[in-house]
């Protein structure tokens, strides 16, 4: 009579060792732990270990690992543009770890759209939620493609995504509200911070790294242009490569009356924080003026929206191009038009046009 094989669930052999397959969860196969031996009690006995110790887990790489891993590399790889970047993803990522205290390869479809709907069902708006979502996928698809994992519980469109609900504030201010903004500034910093960004359209965070180097100046020694330029091992900006933004006039001369040469970066706040994401914390200062001005809309963006939706407010003999417009702020023409082109205010100009 044939003598019956030994049997553990999950246990074969193969190429004459025991090997052990985890049982699915959610119709996922777990990876594979070759045991390196060919003693049936010892591989039962390693397994009951793998098991009590909760070393399965560790075999198959923890959620936590992954994601750290997966942030480190798309920064390094330039994919994240920058720390603002990997900041924002962060949150989405970490709400998955807390969500999903298990390894990423038994996280299935069901279970996402079941976090979609807790998401939904909290405080966070469409908008975040469909961020969320977003990086969440494109994690899985990263882990797909390292072998980590054997399908993605997003392949296929499987999880349905949300329809877009615009909430962006496409707010700007006018000329008038500008110079009254930048003139009624008594904080002498935060004063210098708006007339750079209303006057280049800089993001904030280029405006607090921005150094006397980057001003290329004219022969009487007035800045002309700002070249915002990644540093190696520093800053680095959003729009990838090197750009040129005008110095007009008016900030040429403000520039000069306020010291732009005399430290280490063009603007220098009194007070310098401890560890934080930008080098001047000026949320307080910020928000201290805008609501004594009665303008408490206007965030450190609109600066960037009013700068160039005033370009394209100009004339049309007197308006940059788009390529120009390109240039200088870092951001391709079509988006331009998407999202400024509709914002111009001159009314002759739309008269002229009907």
């Amino acid at each position: 009579m044939k003598k019956a094989k030994p049997r553990y669930p999950g246990l074969y052999l193969k190429h004459g060792l025991w090997t052990w397959q985890p049982s699915q969860r959610g119709g996922v196969k777990s990876r594979r732990v070759h045991l390196g031996t060919t003693d049936f009690s010892e591989a039962v006995q390693m397994v009951e270990t793998l098991k009590a110790s909760a070393l399965e887990a560790k075999a198959v790489c923890p959620l936590d690992a992954e994601v750290n891993a997966f942030l480190n590399e798309k920064q390094a790889t330039g994919e994240h543009h920058g720390r603002g970047t990997k900041r924002a993803a962060s949150p989405a990522l970490n709400r998955l770890k807390k969500r999903f205290r298990c390894t990423p390869d038994r996280i299935t479809t069901a279970d996402i759209e079941t976090w979609k709907t807790e998401l939904l069902a909290s405080n966070l708006s469409r908008a975040s939620v469909k961020s969320y979502l977003s990086y969440a996928q494109s994690f899985f698809s990263w882990l797909e493609k390292k072998g980590k994992i054997r399908r993605s519980p997003f392949a296929g469109k499987a999880v349905k995504t949300l329809k877009s609900i615009p909430t962006r504030r496409e707010r700007h201010c006018s000329r008038m509200l500008r110079d009254f903004l930048i003139a009624s500034c008594a904080h002498r910093d935060l004063q210098a911070l708006l007339a750079i960004g209303f006057h280049t359209g800089m993001r904030i965070s280029e405006i607090l790294n921005l150094r006397p180097e980057w001003i290329v100046t004219n022969e009487r020694g007035a800045p002309q242009w700002i070249r915002v330029q990644n540093e190696e091992g520093g800053f680095t900006i959003k729009d990838k490569d090197t750009k040129f933004v005008p110095v007009n006039d008016w900030l040429a001369c403000f520039l000069i009356r306020y010291g732009w040469n005399r430290g280490p970066y063009v603007v220098r706040p009194e007070k310098l924080p401890g560890k934080h994401f930008l080098r001047w914390e000026s949320r307080r200062n910020w928000a201290a003026h805008m609501n004594a001005v009665g303008c408490p809309w206007v965030t450190p963006h609109v600066m960037r929206h009013t700068y160039i939706t005033l370009m394209f407010s100009a004339p049309p003999t007197k308006r940059p191009s788009e390529s120009h417009l390109e240039r200088w702020t870092g951001t391709q023409a079509k988006t331009l038009r998407k999202h400024y082109a509709h914002l111009i205010e001159d009314r002759n100009l739309i008269n002229a046009a009907i």
